[in-house]
């Protein structure tokens, strides 16, 4: 498991998706970052989706 799935996984428990919501959120992702045939997100700061997740 990568080290960016793994963090989007930990941050959906405690945020406290669903295990479906998990697996359909991860599954949507890994088509985009194959769709890009790379990660979704490399020009995205360090902590930027984690300060997403966190806003209202």
């Amino acid at each position: 498991m990568t080290e960016l799935r793994k963090r989007m996984t930990e941050d959906m428990k405690l945020h406290g998706f669903s295990k479906r919501t998990q697996e359909t959120t991860l599954y949507a992702v890994s088509k985009l970052a194959r769709f890009f045939n790379k990660s979704p997100m490399p020009s995205l700061k360090k902590n930027a989706i984690r300060t997403t997740q966190k806003s209202p």
